[in-house]
């Protein structure tokens, strides 16, 4: 058990030493992964890019091919008009202007068939691409999110701004009040907190307490308070839920 002179009240106003050193090394860890999922963004805009560049050339080569087949389509043309009046001859040239129209036809379908398979390829991993970075993102937000609540919690009094986590996610209450913090967002940002870095929802809860913000200034402390309820309020809802130590949702 912790000496009696490590905290004379955990609930209120900074941190106790104990729970300042639990939020520092949590902070740490939870740092050490901000370079890797940085690198992450980097190669997914990487892979982005990559997509773009090969559905531009995929664009590129139908152009291109188009224009070659029309070009070669007038030089047949041109030549037939130029033959003499042979029936023969001109019936032979005009034999393989069809076989090649029907030819090119088919080469063409083919073509844009293929052409579009790729196409749609390189949609889906674009999409996939974009779906990776916004979960990439919300870590690095709940990261900065925690670094933010580790500041402001080591001394409320200075506090300005609070905390509030990240919107991660849709709202499922559209009822709530829009001064307040969404429950749905709270539980979402601690939900995957604990996935990254466990969480003890009881310890949690001692950090949120709306006592905590009482030495904090007079006109802020009023919307602090209400703001702390309400993420304590959900923390108390996650505690019952969870059983022992992880979120049960």
């Amino acid at each position: 058990m912790l000496p009696s002179t490590c905290y004379s009240n955990p609930l209120r106003g900074p941190l106790a030493p104990y729970q300042k050193a639990q939020l520092s090394m949590q902070v740490a860890f939870l740092e050490s992964a901000l370079p890797h999922l940085h690198d992450q963004l980097q190669q997914q805009d990487a892979s982005i890019a990559s997509s773009q560049s090969a559905m531009a050339l995929c664009d590129e080569y139908m152009a291109t091919q188009t224009e070659r087949a029309q070009a070669f389509d007038s030089t047949l043309t041109e030549m037939e008009a130029n033959l003499p009046s042979n029936f023969a001859n001109r019936t032979v040239m005009q034999c393989k202007h069809l076989n090649y129209q029907a030819f090119q036809f088919n080469a063409n379908a083919h073509s844009v068939l293929r052409n579009g398979q790729c196409k749609e390829r390189h949609v889906a991993h674009i999409k996939d691409a974009g779906h990776n970075k916004k979960l990439i993102q919300r870590r690095i937000d709940i990261i900065h999110w925690r670094i933010d609540t580790f500041v402001a919690l080591s001394d409320p009094a200075a506090m300005t701004t609070f905390p509030t986590p990240p919107k991660i996610g849709s709202c499922r209450d559209k009822s709530h009040d829009k001064q307040s913090v969404c429950a749905c967002h709270i539980r979402a940002a601690f939900w995957l907190l604990n996935r990254m870095s466990p969480v003890d929802f009881k310890a949690e809860r001692a950090l949120w307490q709306p006592l905590r913000f009482a030495t904090c200034q007079d006109e802020l402390k009023p919307e602090f308070k209400k703001l702390a309820k309400e993420i304590s309020a959900v923390l108390a809802a996650m505690d019952i839920g969870k059983g022992k130590g992880k979120a049960s949702f």
